[in-house]
C-alpha cells in the first residue's frame, strides 16, 4: 500500500514537473518575442480596469465574511448545545 502511495506521488509530482516547464517556456517565448502595442488607453478605459479591480476585491471581501460569519454561527450552536446538556446532566 505504501508503495503504492509512493509510486502515485511520483507519477503526480512528474506531471507538475511538466506542466510547470510548458509554462515556463510559454513565458520565455511571450517574453522574447513580443512585439510593440501602439493602443491608446483613454481614461474610460483606465476607470474600468479599476472598477473591476476594486470590485474583484470586494466580491472577495464579501464572500469571506458570510461564510465567516456562517461558521461562527455553527460554532456558536456547538458550544450552546454542550452548555445545555452540561446543565441536563447536574
Amino acid at each position: 500500500m505504501f508503495k503504492l502511495m509512493v509510486i502515485k506521488k511520483k507519477k503526480i509530482l512528474k506531471k507538475i514537473i511538466r506542466i510547470r516547464n510548458y509554462f515556463i517556456i510559454s513565458l520565455l517565448i511571450l517574453i522574447l518575442f513580443n512585439s510593440r502595442a501602439l493602443a491608446y488607453m483613454d481614461p474610460g478605459t483606465g476607470t474600468f480596469i479599476i472598477q473591476a479591480i476594486l470590485a474583484f476585491i470586494s466580491s472577495c471581501i464579501a464572500a469571506i465574511l458570510m461564510t465567516w460569519n456562517k461558521f461562527k454561527m455553527l460554532l456558536k450552536k456547538l458550544f450552546k448545545h454542550k452548555k445545555i446538556q452540561d446543565k441536563k446532566y447536574k
